[in-house]
């Protein structure tokens, strides 16, 4: 490698972040994808209509399913079960990791601590209601662009 042997650990760092990043995203998109094809499974017969689109296969023509044992069965209704709970589990993860930040936020957003210690709700500019009024660093002004006296400041300006 000679002189490339020392920027080598970099290369490697910022290709492992790299390879990282584009696991976690993939994992993500196929988990939302298989999540949206949940409707499509409750739908009855929607595998004879996928075999018509995907086959061309009109419905009388279709390949007939195996005609399986009673263990077979058993067994299959078994790893059904099984992956359905499976899926349902992650489904409600998925779903918790969704949610639940934007709930606690929105906990966090419209309930402030006030000096005293106590949880009080504020309004959507966050203000503090308390019983003692608003608190709000501005002394009420909710123009924060412009001087608090405008004709004061603009003869100031002008006379100098």
């Amino acid at each position: 490698m000679g002189a490339h042997a020392l920027s080598q650990p970099a290369r490697e760092y910022l290709c492992k972040i790299i390879e990282l990043s584009l696991f976690a995203a993939d994992f993500l998109l196929s988990h939302i994808l298989l999540f949206l094809l949940l409707p499509a499974l409750c739908i009855p017969y929607i595998d004879r209509w996928h075999s018509v689109v995907l086959f061309w296969l009109r419905p009388s023509r279709q390949i007939r399913p195996p005609i399986f044992s009673m263990k077979q069965n058993r067994l299959r209704k078994r790893i059904v079960r099984r992956y359905a709970t499976l899926y349902f589990i992650i489904f409600v993860v998925f779903c918790a990791l969704i949610v639940g930040p934007l709930v606690a936020g929105m906990i966090f957003y419209y309930f402030k601590t006030d000096p005293s210690g106590n949880k009080v709700p504020t309004n959507l500019g966050g203000s503090l209601l308390t019983n003692w009024g608003l608190i709000q660093p501005d002394n009420g002004n909710p123009n924060q662009t412009m001087p608090a006296n405008i004709n004061a400041s603009l003869s100031s300006s002008t006379s100098s």
